[in-house]
């Protein structure tokens, strides 16, 4: 995978770009351009596609029929990186979303990347046992490292 210049994060709905401080406000702003609510900005590097998810909360039933709004802002990339670092909170439903999302992208021949999850993300994710379902890093450099980087667990020799 190659890694060329990120673009700057831009609204999922109307892909215009969104002003550097956009990661601070809460979940659901509208976006400037267009005006539609979004929890998530987007931006891709090279056929990777980063979508970071907003600090507000995102609960409840609302997260489930969002599944279709991240697929949709995923696109046709090979990976999809989700950094959670700014939320605060993550709920069991918000879990169950991205499980969806990953079993889409899996069956599209995708793969989805979890960062960020820090704290009280990370143990929710351990608590759910989801650690062993999503690979999950420390941040965005770290989850585009391990494209690059070669298998350790057998598989590799079985290629070579």
């Amino acid at each position: 995978m190659q890694a060329s210049q990120p673009e700057s994060y831009c609204c999922p709905i109307c892909r215009q770009e969104l002003p550097c401080t956009w990661l601070q406000r809460e979940g659901d702003s509208p976006c400037p351009r267009c005006g539609q609510p979004v929890w998530f900005a987007r931006k891709t590097v090279g056929d990777v596609v980063v979508l970071t998810f907003l600090p507000g909360l995102i609960g409840g039933a609302e997260a489930l029929h969002r599944a279709a709004g991240v697929l949709e802002a995923a696109g046709s990339a090979s990976l999809l990186i989700v950094n959670l670092a700014p939320m605060r909170f993550i709920t069991s439903v918000f879990l169950s979303m991205l499980v969806h999302v990953r079993q889409e992208m899996i069956a599209r021949g995708g793969a989805l990347k979890l960062c960020g999850a820090d704290g009280v993300a990370r143990e929710v994710i351990e608590a759910a046992c989801l650690d062993s379902v999503f690979e999950i890093y420390k941040d965005e450099a770290a989850a585009f490292r391990s494209c690059a980087a070669p298998r350790r667990d057998g598989f590799q020799q079985l290629l070579d």
